[in-house]
């Protein structure tokens, strides 16, 4: 039974708009574009708004002043939009955002891409008797031989580069497997949405 929800039915009827695209770039496809962009542009600026006030206003308010530091590089971020002979100022908003967001995220990706797989790798040579530790080593030596540039291919390393280029490709392949399910996912609900939830078919 099809739904009586108003709330579904603007729902299904925007799902519809932008399905629209997959005939051509429509004006309702640019109707739920436009108020997708409108709606996402209205709700990050409440909350940027609401941040300010939690976050900085208010603990100004109680005599916290440690909250001015960063209260004046967010205001200085707005000098480009305000006058092009201040622009310069947003570049030291800009370099504290950089400085601290690259030192926080090269220590994460250390402890998380290398240090972990370093320690994973150590823990597996001392269980070599399981044929995935094996198979797991192999592909992780060959691998690296892979992109190694400073010695001639032949012999040896050339069969190891062979196999390794091997491995790669079945990541390569599990990587892209994913990703097309993980693209398929939202439309497949989306499907449902219109079927099960709007017309009630199911």
């Amino acid at each position: 039974m099809v739904s009586m929800d108003p709330q579904i039915w603007i729902m299904a009827i925007m799902t519809l708009f932008v399905l629209s695209f997959l005939y051509k770039e429509t004006y309702l496809y640019r109707f739920a574009e436009h108020t997708v962009v409108a709606i996402s542009a209205a709700t990050v600026f409440s909350l940027g708004v609401k941040s300010i006030r939690d976050m900085c206003w208010t603990p100004l308010m109680k005599g916290e002043y440690g909250f001015i530091v960063p209260f004046i590089l967010g205001l200085l971020l707005y000098a480009s939009v305000l006058s092009r002979k201040y622009n310069w100022l947003n570049r030291w908003s800009l370099a504290t955002m950089v400085g601290i967001s690259l030192g926080i995220n090269i220590k994460g990706a250390a402890e998380a891409s290398i240090l972990t797989n370093i320690l994973s790798t150590i823990e597996l040579g001392k269980e070599m008797l399981q044929i995935g530790n094996v198979i797991f080593l192999i592909a992780m030596i060959t691998s690296i031989l892979l992109f190694t540039f400073t010695k001639e291919r032949k012999g040896l390393l050339l069969h190891s580069i062979k196999i390794g280029r091997f491995f790669m490709m079945v990541w390569c392949g599990s990587v892209f497997g994913s990703t097309v399910v993980t693209r398929l996912s939202p439309a497949i609900a989306r499907w449902q949405f219109l079927l099960w939830d709007w017309l009630g078919l199911v």
